[in-house]
């Protein structure tokens, strides 16, 4: 097939929440003994997102932003990916290397 340029539609992207509504087409569960960042990472991939973009999703700021939530996750984070996820809290927070968060709180 030969288009040329001006033949081409290009639609922007919508955004990702506004796209996908209230819970993610994909849903995987946990490994047991998996890390989160690792269990984020593979989410990410299973919902056609780079694992690098994901923090965003998640409103997680910085490169290294699966790492920082495996040492603390925020209670706004935990509350989103219960939402979108249908995952009991205890379950993915289960999944971090510290367990004392409550759903709400925020960074330490």
């Amino acid at each position: 097939m030969n288009q040329s340029a001006s033949e081409i539609t290009v639609t922007p992207a919508r955004d990702y929440g506004n796209e996908v509504g209230q819970g993610w087409p994909v849903v995987v569960a946990p490994v047991p003994g998996e890390l989160l960042s690792s269990w984020l990472h593979r989410l990410a991939m299973a919902n056609g997102i780079p694992p690098q973009y994901f923090g965003r999703v998640l409103d997680v700021a910085g490169a290294d932003w699966s790492a920082k939530l495996d040492r603390n996750l925020p209670g706004r984070v935990l509350s989103l990916l219960v939402e979108r996820t249908r995952l009991p809290a205890e379950e993915i927070d289960g999944l971090a290397l510290r367990i004392s968060r409550k759903l709400g709180s925020d960074f330490a």
